[in-house]
């Protein structure tokens, strides 16, 4: 599969791979996030015209690509947000910190992603996710956190 970047090509034999690195450089070839569309233009006026937006969205109001954060070497993405205020996402991680009851908060190697209840296709592809159930050396466990979103992949023993 080749993706077009301007005037930089890329060839890619493995997509799931750089599917995420893809998403990342259409939004900063881009600069701009995606829009949403204005919600009730479907639908035809009384009289049969068209319905146009009274204003389009601000910037507050555009969504992003989500980062899917895979197992791996861990590698970070920082991303300004509103308030000055930034962001840190895991774009792929190793390890995990585990709690487990009656103990100290341990860290334990990634293994492999169980169950992922939120999406079936990040249970295929092996995301991780508030919810989804990895396998580590100390046996399984459930994410609690929201590694897209906080930067770290937090959970509880289950097994």
């Amino acid at each position: 599969m080749i993706f077009n970047f301007g005037n930089e090509f890329l060839e890619v034999y493995d997509y799931k791979k750089y599917e995420t690195e893809y998403w990342y450089k259409l939004e900063s070839f881009y600069g701009q996030d995606m829009k949403k569309s204005v919600e009730n233009l479907a639908t035809s006026k009384i009289t049969g015209g068209r319905r146009y937006p009274l204003r389009t969205r601000r910037k507050y109001e555009l969504d992003r690509y989500p980062v899917e954060t895979l197992s791996g070497t861990q590698e970070t993405v920082t991303r300004k947000v509103r308030g000055k205020n930034s962001k840190t996402a895991l774009k792929t991680t190793d390890f995990v910190n585990l709690a487990i009851l009656g103990a100290k908060v341990k860290k334990a190697k990634i293994l492999k992603v169980l169950k992922n209840p939120s999406n079936n296709d990040y249970e295929r592809r092996g995301v991780i996710s508030k919810g989804a159930v990895l396998e580590t050396e100390d046996g399984q466990c459930r994410v609690v956190s929201r590694p897209g979103q906080d930067g770290a992949v937090n959970a509880i023993l289950i097994k």
